[in-house]
Parts: structure tokens; sequence; C-alpha cells
């Protein structure tokens, strides 16, 4: 009699004990992603941001000052990041490693940076970024409303992310399993 309940009171610790490591696991895998892609995607920002600020409206001309030997991240090669202009909804620049494809731009978040997984050119994932903004004038004689309306979109493989979260899995899964 007491080695049935010896037995019920040691399963029932075990399967507890397996029930806690597995929400403490999925918690702090969930946590831990959501902290790495943020930082992610914090870089597409700051990025986004550098590539804006070359946007530049004179009259009614627009200038995009990109310079491809200070950005060589986005010539084209093995690991290299993404970009697309676009003025007025129409295609206006592109980085040389999109080649002849494009970056899907989705509607305006409401005039918020917009963060969405996708499929890159090469069939790699990746993370892009759209950010809709009015061109910046160098001078106050053009009207706000004047102001083209771009729309540029940011992307990166997210290979160093994703190999990281696996790592992660892999030691959660083994903390949780050697419990």
């Amino acid at each position: 009699m007491s080695r049935s309940l010896t037995a019920r009171l040691l399963r029932g610790t075990v399967l507890a004990t397996m029930a806690i490591c597995a929400l403490l696991g999925t918690g702090i895998y969930l946590a831990v992603r959501r902290t790495l892609t943020a930082e992610f995607d914090g870089g597409l920002l700051a990025r986004a941001e550098a590539l804006q600020s070359m946007v530049e409206q004179r009259r009614d001309h627009v200038h995009f000052e990109f310079d491809p030997a200070q950005m060589p991240e986005y010539a084209s090669g093995h690991d290299t990041d993404f970009s697309q202009l676009r003025l007025d909804g129409k295609p206006f620049a592109r980085s040389a490693s999109l080649a002849m494809t494009s970056l899907t731009a989705l509607p305006d978040a409401g005039g918020r940076a917009a963060f969405h997984p996708l499929t890159l050119p090469g069939g790699h994932p990746g993370r892009m970024l759209v950010l809709h903004f009015r061109a910046d004038a160098d001078n106050d004689d053009i009207p706000a409303n004047a102001h083209a309306a771009a729309t540029l979109v940011v992307a990166r493989r997210t290979r160093g992310l994703d190999r990281t979260m696996g790592e992660v899995l892999i030691l959660l899964l083994t903390l949780c399993g050697g419990a």
C-alpha cells in the first residue's frame, strides 16, 4: 500500500516539475525572442533613419544622396542588406543587392515604423521595416503638403537571430530535460 502511495506521489511530483519547467522554459524563450527581435528591429530602424536622412527635396525634385562606398552593406554580395525607396508609390531607388527584384511595401501603419517577417531574394528568411515619411526640403519655400510622399523599405537576413534562438532553445530543452 505504501509503495503505491509513494509511486503516485513521485509520479505527481515528476509531472508537476515537468509542467513547471515547460512553462518556465516557454516563458524564458518567448521573453528572449521578444528582446532579441526588438534589438534586431532597432538596428533596422537605425539603418532606415540613416537612409531617410539622405532623401531631400529641392523645389519639385527629390534627391537621394546615397553613396554605395559609404554603406557597403547594401552592395550585392553574400550577406547584404536590402533597401528600396519609393516616391508617391513609384520605385525611385534600390540597393544593388536587390538587382532587379523588389521589396513589397505594406500599407502605412499610421505614421509608425512597421516591422514584418519576409522571404528575401534568394529564399532566405528576413525581417523588413516599412517607413512612410515626407521628404525633407532644403528650404522653407516648399509648403509642408507639397513634400513628396516617400516609402522606405529596409530588410536584413535573420540568420544570426535564428541561430541564436536555436541555441537558446537547445539550452532550455537541455536544462528542462535534465531537471
